[in-house]
């Protein structure tokens, strides 16, 4: 493969292309481009100056608080989930 490159990103989608150096039966070599598209629910979020970012699968612990911050949903709740007032405060992007 010779190069391979993101066309576009949206919030549930990326698009890109892929060229590749192929050799045919007869023995000529030519360039094939191939476009993909990759789905999944939340693939990417806006941070707070509206650009989009890759999602990530991560918790964050701060002080006596963990949050996880880097997806289109947010959560934070208290670091101990054993104690009485760990709730989760949940808003959408």
């Amino acid at each position: 493969m010779l190069e391979e490159r993101v066309l576009q990103r949206t919030e549930n989608e990326v698009t890109g292309e892929a060229v590749a150096a192929v050799r045919t039966l007869t023995g000529v070599e030519r360039l094939e481009t191939n476009r993909w598209t990759r789905l999944a629910a939340g693939m990417h979020y806006r941070d707070a100056l509206g650009t989009l970012q890759p999602s990530k699968d991560e918790i964050e612990l701060a002080g006596n608080a963990a949050s996880a911050t880097r997806g289109p949903l947010k959560a934070i709740w208290e670091a101990n989930a054993n104690q009485p007032a760990a709730q989760g405060a949940i808003k959408s992007g």
